[in-house]
């Protein structure tokens, strides 16, 4: 187990996917533990431990630093070149995640169902894109990564 820059705790399991514990303050059953709260990159598994970009500095908002009160969404790989997964902060689901490009152009859009979703970026150019989303209250989520 490990936590995560999201105060979320990671569950290291035999499996394509990471467990979340996303209350780690609260007991069993309020806890909100998910054995499958984190897919992992396909042919990717967590079987002898955490993988790198947990506690890598490859895991992270890529240079956008959240506010006071803002929230970050988490990108990984990043760099990347034919797929990101994104994951909304603890307590977020089912969410709209817009990409722009450098420009500011919308690239894409997606609808997470859940906490997370690998998008494929291979139709993108290669530079910098900023993902964001809006919370249930309003809230702005940022984040963006790099296509190489």
């Amino acid at each position: 187990m490990q936590t995560g820059p999201d105060g979320r705790i990671y569950v290291a399991q035999f499996s394509g996917s990471l467990g979340v514990i996303d209350q780690p303050d609260e007991a069993l059953p309020l806890c909100g533990f998910d054995p499958a709260g984190l897919q992992l990159a396909p042919g990717t598994a967590s079987t002898l431990g955490l993988p790198v970009f947990i506690a890598a500095p490859t895991w992270h908002t890529g240079g956008v630093t959240p506010r006071t009160g803002r929230e970050a969404l988490m990108i990984a790989p990043n760099p990347a070149r034919t797929e990101v997964t994104i994951a909304l902060p603890a307590l977020r689901s089912n969410a709209w995640i817009e990409i722009r490009s450098s420009d500011g152009q919308v690239v894409k859009t997606v609808f997470v169902t859940g906490c997370s979703i690998a998008i494929d970026i291979r139709a993108l150019a290669i530079g910098r894109y900023i993902c964001s989303s809006l919370g249930d209250k309003g809230e702005r989520m940022l984040g963006s990564f790099i296509k190489e």
